[in-house]
């Protein structure tokens, strides 16, 4: 029966404060939050400690998959009456063995919230845990004897198929492409570490809507589970609207081109007449072509601008907001969060 080699917790270095500046930082940077974002109300900031287990093994597979080499044959094409580049790909099949030392981070206890586990099996927020346990400082690490934490069996179970699958997508395997992957294994466990992580938890309103935000404890502060409103729609129908001229000139070039075409195949004209007809018309959709691409670009560029302009207008809101909560002002880091 796997036990665990050692339980550890992680004590609070991060204060309220810290946490709520660095949620006003991670809400005003994002390109797509309104500009009002600022403005939002925090509810009451929730704090309580969740369990995790670091695993860590030798992981030695077996696999089974389809290997698909692609190559390239003509084909008649009935519709356009031309010969017409055909993918065909033959599909063999492959096995073999692979071997690697994973690790995992999952949640366990009696307790533990399935919603925290993605349909793949691994912990959602593995990235930003694993952060805040190698930058917590050593002096908040505690090692805790006979705790009473739960190894969960249902838990461990999935962190063993989590290190089995990084295993198997660690193969470099031949071909084009794959499908029909199967792989079976098992895992020599060498390391099974509890964890007892702080989070902080609460909702802020913005525009009237409820949203969620948390972070751990410890380590380097960063959101996750974090909701934000979004203006990204809006900002692109207005960009849309800038480069309106365009996307009407382009497409009436492409119908009008179209039109031609037709209408130069149904027309009584000699020959010479109407390979002019149709040259002019296929000239006319490129034309066409060529002015929707320039107001794709503008448009991008426009909403680029967009977002630059409404990142400067929040940076410059939340540096007065820092000041007036008496909180850190902005390193340069930080700032330069606002020009990305």
């Amino acid at each position: 029966m796997s036990q665990f080699n050692q339980v550890v917790r992680y004590t609070k270095t991060v204060s309220e404060k810290d946490f709520y500046r660095r949620a006003l930082i991670e809400l005003a940077s994002d390109d797509n939050t309104p500009e009002d974002i600022l403005t939002m109300q925090f509810g009451k900031v929730a704090e309580h400690e969740k369990e995790f287990m670091s695993v860590t093994g030798n992981v030695s597979i077996d696999y089974t998959v389809s290997i698909g080499y692609d190559k390239y044959v003509k084909e008649y094409n009935r519709n356009t009456q031309k010969y017409e580049d055909k993918r065909v790909t033959t599909w063999e099949p492959f096995s073999g063995h692979a071997f690697s030392e994973e690790s995992c981070i999952m949640p366990t206890g009696a307790n533990y919230d399935p919603e925290d586990i993605t349909a793949w099996g691994t912990y959602m927020f593995e990235e930003e845990l694993s952060r805040a346990i190698k930058t917590a400082k050593e002096k908040s690490i505690k090692i805790l004897k006979d705790d009473s934490m739960i190894l969960n069996s249902e838990c461990l179970a999935l962190a063993e198929s989590a290190m089995m699958s990084r295993c198997f997508r660690g193969v470099n395997l031949p071909g084009d492409r794959q499908k029909d992957e199967r792989y079976t294994g098992m895992v020599d466990l060498k390391n099974i570490c509890g964890a007892r992580v702080g989070v902080y938890a609460t909702e802020y309103t913005s525009g009237g809507a409820a949203y969620k935000i948390k972070s751990f404890t410890c380590g380097d502060v960063k959101m996750f589970d974090c909701e934000k409103p979004s203006v990204e729609n809006d900002t692109s129908k207005l960009a849309s609207k800038k480069v309106l001229p365009f996307t009407i000139i382009g497409l009436l070039f492409i119908l009008g081109g179209l039109v031609g075409l037709i209408a130069s195949w149904c027309a009584d004209m000699d020959d010479l007449t109407v390979v002019g007809a149709v040259l002019g018309c296929f000239a006319a959709m490129i034309v066409g072509g060529i002015v929707l691409a320039a107001g794709s670009k503008k448009k991008k560029k426009a909403i680029k601008e967009a977002n630059f302009l409404r990142k400067q207008a929040k940076l410059e809101k939340l540096m007065e907001l820092l000041a007036k909560k008496n909180l850190p002002a902005l390193t340069e880091r930080e700032k330069a969060l606002f020009n990305e």
